[in-house]
């Protein structure tokens, strides 16, 4: 605030601008970066990364050791969400899913829960749907266009 204000004065050295500051305050709790969900049936571990394989239409996927359990509860943030990891394993996930991870991130989650990886584009690119129909739906009259070109710089072999 005080950068802010010192550069808006030294911009009117010979009159005092009129000027306010209000604070963003965010009370809505359930605001966040990540999801959690529960799925209708528990999951073997293998069997849910392939779902997740079909799911995000993926040639392959990342994930830790198998440790033989089923998945039910699901965390998840797209893109480079690993950050949350810690949130997950706290919240009691059987499986977190995101975008990027460190290498170390596969060991720091010590098989407390799966981790499973499935790139960064691949677990964002359903936002395109997502808001073609919020913005189709919010305004009707409004020709909206989906882009059919591939912006992923990450190709697989």
């Amino acid at each position: 605030q005080a950068d802010v204000l010192r550069a808006l004065l030294s911009v009117h050295p010979y009159e005092e601008p009129a000027y306010d500051f209000y604070p963003l305050k965010n009370d809505w709790a359930q605001a966040g970066s990540g999801v959690v969900g529960v799925l209708p049936e528990p999951v073997p571990e293998q069997e849910f990364l392939y779902l997740l394989k079909d799911v995000f239409n993926l040639p392959t996927i990342r994930h830790t050791k198998l440790q033989n359990r089923e998945i039910h509860d699901v965390a998840l943030c797209g893109g480079s969400g690993a950050f949350l990891i810690p949130e997950a394993i706290t919240y009691g996930a059987d499986a977190f899913i995101t975008g990027e991870a460190r290498y170390n991130d596969f060991y720091d989650v010590d098989s407390r829960l799966l981790l499973a990886v499935v790139g960064h584009y691949e677990s964002e690119i359903c936002t395109k749907e997502i808001f073609f129909d919020i913005i189709s739906k919010k305004f009707p009259t409004f020709a909206v266009h989906k882009s059919a070109f591939d912006s992923n710089p990450v190709k697989y072999l």
